[in-house]
């Protein structure tokens, strides 16, 4: 999610400290995607509040026991108005789906 808020037509600065960027998932495959995504997710929870990983004792102090996350919100969405424009968003959301089906296309192909 924050690499696609890097893109158009949001193109926003990503949260997430480059040595962590999504090339460095795409990059891994099996048992080494899953460690690496593992010390990634530790990483950032020692970098920042954000990304923390919270034991229940913690989360009960906070009185956060619901599954609403509304104290981890996206500051950067509080002005409305600086949002893009939804036609724009409808268009990356269709071009991004529409790859998406052709790659499944293509990967129904390769079994048959």
């Amino acid at each position: 999610m924050d690499h696609e808020r890097t893109k158009s037509p949001y193109n926003k600065k990503s949260d997430i400290p480059k040595k962590y960027n999504w090339q460095s998932l795409l990059d891994q495959e099996g048992v080494e995607l899953e460690k690496h995504y593992i010390k990634l997710l530790n990483e950032l929870g020692k970098e920042s509040e954000r990304f923390k990983c919270f034991d229940y004792e913690e989360i009960l102090k906070r009185d956060k026991t619901n599954l609403d996350i509304f104290w981890l919100k996206d500051e950067s969405l509080d002005d409305l108005d600086k949002l893009p424009n939804p036609k724009i968003i409808t268009n990356e959301l269709t071009k991004e789906l529409e790859s998406a089906l052709e790659q499944l296309k293509e990967i129904k192909e390769d079994f048959n």
